[in-house]
């Protein structure tokens, strides 16, 4: 190694890998909280209905909920 590669080098990179993930999967919940609360008032405005609205809302949000778990234990 040359004398800059060395230091280029011996930066660590698991925490900054660390807060990646956790910014990414961050992000990606609020994007599935947005598209839900989207997707309900969609749906409230075609269907007129609020107990179909609120059921496909509550479905959507347990997908998100069981995505979320993944995502982190594919990040653990």
């Amino acid at each position: 190694f040359k004398p800059w590669e060395r230091v280029i080098s011996d930066i660590r990179l698991v925490p900054k890998m660390v807060m990646l993930m956790v910014f990414s999967t961050v992000l990606i919940v609020a994007k599935q909280l947005w598209d839900a609360n989207t997707f309900y008032d969609s749906l409230l405005a075609a269907t007129q209905n609020a107990q179909v609205a609120q059921q496909h809302y509550e479905a959507y949000l347990t997908q998100v909920v069981w995505q979320t778990a993944l995502l982190i234990v594919v990040f653990v």
